[in-house]
């Protein structure tokens, strides 16, 4: 799916959502256009890679920022996603822990199989 959705494209993506029965409450027409929950939200973003702006350039560049890293330092990852920037910090600080969280659990079980081809499930 490209960047930006046209208005059928969009109307394309709530038909497919509405027919997978996954849930609608919270839904509603506004003057801003759709209102959805969160479960909309995971529906367009699971399967890809990053759910968010950013990139591995990005997170190294904001890795190095971090004065006096410990090599052991423990790292926490609030709302990683599936993970992107948690492997590319594993690969800049291979000494370091990693504990991720998310609401979504899709998004963990992507990461894990992700980290373990890797190699780096044993930190993360």
């Amino acid at each position: 799916m490209s960047g930006a959705m046209s208005q059928s494209s969009g109307h394309t993506l709530f038909v497919m959502f509405k027919e997978n029965h996954l849930t609608r409450k919270n839904v509603s027409d506004a003057v801003s256009g759709l209102i959805m929950d969160d479960t909309f939200f995971f529906f367009v973003f699971e399967g890809l890679p990053r759910q968010g702006p950013g990139s591995d350039v990005c997170t190294a560049r904001a890795f190095h920022l971090i004065p006096d890293l410990s090599r052991h330092a423990s790292i926490l990852d609030i709302g990683c996603g599936s993970g992107m920037q948690t492997l590319t910090l594993a690969r800049l600080c291979p000494e370091c822990s990693i504990t991720v969280c998310d609401i979504h659990q899709p998004f963990l079980d992507d990461l894990r199989l992700r980290a373990e081809r890797a190699g780096l499930d044993s930190r993360i």
